[in-house]
């Protein structure tokens, strides 16, 4: 027979036992804090690295059946060695102090580096972060300049002004010309809209005519009819004292009396004993009566 030819074990695994004529390749996990991170044909599994705190490292993923333990330097120390693309050790990083700021910060295999505060500027502490500061601007309070400055401290203001004691920062001085600007532009508005509205109402009233409620409306008297109708009562109370004998109802109620034409021939009263003909034009003229046919 020939050789056999054995499969390898996958990662997170090791070989327990060979394969052969009769059965294939056996492989088993990792077991704990052990790994293998690679197809294999090892019998056993590797240890798993330790984050060690005298080597000022801290663990960032524990290790698995696959993958071996991450581990990184405190906050404050780099890597100052490194195998197998892992670092070993960490040292402090080196830290700025007074006078001297920092210019570019740390990182993961790299040192602090400083730089003297240039003028202008301070650093008043020592740690591995902080970079140089300008100076306080006196002038821009309003104040005197009492104690200047060093690459160590800040300089110090003394009291405002006396000439201009009344002057205040540009910032604030633009703050106050602002909100005043804006002030003014609504109260503007707001008396721009109240005058465009009073405009419109008097227009608006300018073209209302008052009106009259019914009871106060007069009608024009007709002065004509009013004088006709006295002119006819006046006519009717002639002829009821011209003529007291007739036996015709006449009632003055504004119009002429309307006369028979039998009234026209009787004899009148008088004394001299003729007949009066009593002409009346009427608007309404009576049927003739039988005795008056013949004539």
């Amino acid at each position: 027979m020939g050789d056999v030819k054995c499969s390898t074990c996958p990662k997170g695994k090791y070989m327990f036992a060979s394969c052969n004529a009769t059965s294939s390749t056996v492989c088993n996990t990792c077991p704990r804090r052990t790994f293998i991170d690679q197809e294999n044909k090892l019998r056993q599994c590797r240890a798993c690295r330790e984050c060690s705190s005298t080597s000022n490292m801290e663990m960032v993923k524990e290790c698995e059946e696959d993958k071996n333990t991450q581990c990184r330097c405190k906050p404050g120390y780099y890597c100052t060695h490194t195998s197998e693309s892992h670092c070993d050790n960490c040292s402090p990083v080196s830290t700025c102090p007074p006078g001297v700021g920092v210019a570019f910060r740390h990182t993961f295999q790299k040192n602090t580096v400083c730089s003297p505060c240039p003028e202008g500027t301070y650093s008043d502490v020592d740690d591995y972060v902080s970079s140089c500061k300008n100076y306080t601007s006196c002038d821009d309070l309003g104040r005197h300049l009492k104690d200047p400055g060093s690459s160590q401290s800040d300089v110090t203001c003394g009291p405002f002004k006396a000439s201009c004691s009344w002057m205040l920062p540009a910032s604030l001085w633009a703050g106050i010309v602002i909100t005043a600007v804006i002030i003014f532009l609504i109260l503007f508005i707001i008396y721009w809209r109240n005058k465009r509205q009073s405009k419109r109402l008097e227009i608006s009233l300018s073209h209302v005519s008052p009106v009259l409620p019914p009871d106060i409306l007069k009608y024009p008297a007709d002065c004509d009819v009013e004088k006709h109708a006295e002119h006819q009562q006046l006519t009717c109370s002639v002829w009821v004292e011209k003529y007291p004998n007739m036996d015709s109802s006449i009632q003055c109620d504004g119009f002429l009396p309307t006369l028979t034409v039998s009234e026209k021939y009787r004899p009148s009263a008088a004394a001299n004993g003729y007949t009066d003909s009593i002409t009346y034009h009427s608007n309404y003229q009576s049927e003739p009566q039988e005795s008056e046919w013949n004539d």
